[in-house]
């Protein structure tokens, strides 16, 4: 009798045992997109306008082969105040697997919350924010190196 309940036991502990070495769903973005690459549905006459977050900072490459320097590559660390071209700070407010919120510091414009969500499977983000001058931008994956190369 004890054989038999101990049998019965065993499926039981195996049904109920943890498998938290295949779930993701307590990473953050920026660990979940650490180098992924994002270009800007809008580039086009062959301009790449690309973006990538890390958790050390955020990544801006954009080329423009019609300009005499095509290609201006800009990091920005995060919560770190300095001359980042048209940003002077990023603070990271709240990262989660499906979205990244942003204080962004602009020379031009100001403080002001950007949010980026991920979507279509995590082939897609929607970077947008809560000013008048923002409207959403889509920017899908992508595979190219360094467009600066």
């Amino acid at each position: 009798m004890k054989k038999l309940i101990l049998l019965l036991f065993i499926p039981l502990v195996f049904a109920c045992s943890d498998d938290s070495g295949d779930d993701s769903s307590n990473q953050t973005f920026l660990e979940i997109y650490d180098g992924v690459k994002w270009n800007w549905e809008g580039a086009n006459n062959g301009e790449l306008d690309m973006k990538l977050f890390s958790p050390s900072g955020y990544y801006e490459y954009y080329y423009n082969p019609n300009l005499s320097d095509p290609c201006i590559e800009t990091f920005i660390p995060w919560g770190i105040v300095g001359d980042w071209g048209d940003f002077s700070k990023l603070e990271i407010v709240e990262s989660t697997a499906n979205e990244l919120i942003l204080e962004v510091t602009e020379n031009s414009l100001g403080t002001f919350i950007s949010t980026i969500r991920v979507y279509d499977n995590g082939n897609s983000i929607q970077i947008d924010c809560d000013m008048e001058q923002c409207y959403p931008q889509n920017w899908y994956r992508i595979t190219e190196s360094n467009v600066c190369d």
